[in-house]
């Protein structure tokens, strides 16, 4: 009898000694590389995205805002199509057939080659066609090679503030590019007041 209830004590020592263990920390987890963004502008659209590098047979979801700049509002309808031509006449297709929410196109990317492609992101609307022919993209061949290269990208230097779109579509709010003027030339596209601003890739300018 004596024997049982040591044991019995003996195991709930073990048991309670087990809860009052702490438990190993849990890993942190490796962050990815930030995901790449676009800036680009025609002369009827203004186009931000933000993509994840592309990788041969991996999806990418690009998050497409698409603004028109007269008057300076989300676009609400239409398809958008985002295309990787390698130059030789072989072009790789993608497309959502409505936004998501106004404003904002989700397109899945899933490229079947790799090397360096030109970008384009085209709108197909009622009211307009318009594209943004974007440049030069890579597609790696895995995510090793994807994420090497984003660790090469040399960080950015310059300060930027934060200015969703969801929150300048709801403003009184534009966006232009900067053109470059003669001493004393007069921009008639653009009309300034004391105190306004204007959007500047990467950055904002005071007037």
């Amino acid at each position: 009898m004596a024997l049982k209830h040591t044991l019995m004590i003996g195991l709930t020592v073990i048991s309670v000694a087990s809860c009052r263990r702490e438990a190993a920390p849990t890993p942190p987890t490796a962050k990815g590389p930030d995901p790449l963004s676009i800036t680009h502008w025609t002369d009827r659209t203004e186009l931000f995205a933000e993509y994840p590098s592309l990788v041969v047979g991996q999806t990418s979801r690009f998050a497409i805002h698409l603004t028109t700049l007269d008057p300076f509002k989300a676009v609400t309808e239409g398809a958008v199509d985002v295309q990787l031509n390698d130059g030789t006449g072989q072009v790789q297709s993608f497309s959502a057939n409505a936004p998501s929410r106004p404003g904002i196109f989700g397109v899945d990317v899933k490229p079947a080659r790799a090397g360096k492609f030109d970008l384009s992101i085209t709108l197909r609307g009622k009211s307009m066609t318009d594209m943004h022919n974007v440049g030069a993209v890579d597609v790696y061949n895995d995510a090793a090679a994807a994420a090497t290269a984003a660790a090469a990208m040399p960080a950015s230097q310059i300060e930027t503030l934060s200015f969703l779109k969801e929150q300048q579509w709801a403003l009184d709010f534009g966006t232009a590019v900067v053109k470059v003027l003669e001493k004393g030339q007069i921009d008639k596209d653009i009309e300034l007041q004391p105190d306004d601003i204007i959007s500047v890739p990467q950055r904002l300018v005071n007037f």
